[in-house]
């Protein structure tokens, strides 16, 4: 678990899950808590911490009825407020750290950065369990509160890392993939070709590793799937050759048995009573649910052959066969082998020529595609409050309309220069001593020079 308490460093002190419009009546309070964590905190302190929240977000609406309160700041802790609709809440408590001075450190802490994970974590539930709302009129108040138990425990536990959180999180943006325009020509007549001859395929994304080279879904769709995307590709990285058909499906263990089992019967049943091993209904692949451009509940099939993964989309509502798997297979198969060829000889040459680019700190972001890329590794190569500052100055650059750029000195030696041309941001950090703002705008052009022209 990554969210242990220590009083020098940012620390989760509670999340928790209510709706104010329950619990109303004296010794019903706790009826407003849909989820609570920790799971062990005593009742009382969760009903009065629950009622502060409700107090102020009511006493603010006084002020201000169409904007929510989002943040409350003490000098020990401080809190996130994200409203979910249907009047559910979302509530995170941060412990702010203490110095070695026992001073403490709230600079450390940045509203922008933990609001973006407390929306991320509500779209990936969203994203399995689909809208709160729906599922307490579907299957009422008890299930709905273990459906969240169930999730939010394995989150916060395997996921939920507010330590080390930074201003990657606020972006929440996708690494993407440059190849030259025939390789897409050809990825994207391989993928017209598969909605041809599948009319149950109704989106694709496509991914070599963890990056993305083409995706059909929405822009707020694939922000919240992405994570699992990559955590699928990352635990099911093929250790044998592909040579079975269950094999090049990223499912678990006892999924791809079942596959196995049925593409393969055994040989001991006579003919007569074996069932066409592809004539049967299938239906242990994950159910996801996408928004855009209506909300939709999805099967989810990764197909993947070496370091090409397919991600395949086909709506519930619709049912299919494991003849159909065996035909993504025989469509696809064929031109992946020839794609991962030709993709990695294109990033041999590729990496030959931007042999510098790691040598520069940066951090860049285009909020009209997602694009994000970075060098910076967000544990070792910056303090924290390098971080914390990088953070506040993507704040500011929204005020700078179209363009704009800001310079930084923090401390002796760091300087952080950035950037923003319409939707692309770029951040690039420099540790130089005695250096100027003359030398560090030089520096500064140099490198933009090459990030913004050469990055997608």
């Amino acid at each position: 678990m990554r969210n242990e308490t220590s009083s020098n460093q940012i620390s989760l002190a509670y999340f928790f899950i209510f709706n104010p419009d329950y619990g109303q009546k004296e010794g019903k309070e706790a009826e407003k808590i849909f989820y609570y964590y920790p799971v062990d905190e005593k009742i009382e302190k969760q009903i009065r911490i629950a009622g502060f929240c409700a107090g102020m977000i009511k006493f603010t609406q006084t002020f201000k009825s169409n904007k929510p309160c989002e943040f409350v700041h003490t000098e020990k802790i401080r809190m996130i407020f994200n409203e979910l609709g249907d009047n559910f809440w979302m509530v995170i408590g941060l412990n702010v750290p203490l110095s070695l001075d026992k001073v403490y450190e709230n600079d450390l802490l940045s509203d922008q950065i933990y609001m973006s994970i407390l929306k991320k974590i509500f779209n990936y539930y969203r994203l399995f369990n689909g809208n709160i709302g729906d599922s307490l009129r579907l299957i009422g108040i008890d299930k709905l509160k273990e459906k969240m138990k169930l999730f939010f425990d394995d989150y916060i536990d395997t996921k939920l890392n507010v330590r080390d959180s930074d201003i990657l999180n606020t972006f929440n943006g996708l690494q993407f993939m440059s190849l030259d325009r025939n390789m897409y020509l050809k990825i994207q007549s391989l993928l017209n070709l598969l909605e041809e001859k599948l009319p149950l395929v109704h989106r694709v994304v496509v991914m070599h590793n963890d990056q993305v080279i083409w995706s059909g879904l929405e822009q707020e769709d694939i922000s919240s799937i992405y994570q699992y995307l990559k955590e699928l590709i990352s635990k099911n990285i093929p250790g044998t050759p592909q040579s079975q058909l269950a094999s090049k499906f990223l499912v678990d263990d006892s999924t791809k048995n079942l596959m196995n089992r049925l593409v393969n019967p055994s040989t001991s049943d006579n003919s007569e009573s074996t069932i066409d091993q592809y004539d049967q209904e299938y239906f242990e692949f994950k159910k996801v649910y996408l928004d855009k451009p209506l909300p939709e509940q999805f099967y989810l099939i990764p197909y993947n052959l070496s370091k090409m993964t397919f991600f395949i989309f086909i709506p519930t509502s619709q049912t299919f066969k494991l003849s159909l798997l065996k035909e993504i297979d025989e469509i696809l198969a064929p031109n992946l082998i020839l794609f991962i060829k030709e993709i990695s000889e294109q990033q041999l040459k590729r990496s030959s020529i931007f042999t510098d680019e790691k040598e520069i700190k940066y951090i860049y972001f285009n909020r009209l595609n997602l694009a994000q890329k970075s060098t910076l590794n967000k544990t070792k190569d910056l303090p924290k409050h390098l971080m914390a500052l990088i953070s506040q100055l993507s704040k500011d650059l929204e005020s700078c309309i179209p363009s704009g750029e800001i310079f930084v000195k923090s401390g002796k030696d760091y300087w952080i220069a950035c950037k923003k041309s319409d939707l692309r941001e770029v951040y690039v950090v420099v540790c130089q001593k005695n250096a100027n703002l003359t030398m560090i705008d030089g520096k500064f052009n140099k490198n933009n020079l090459f990030i913004f022209y050469y990055l997608m």
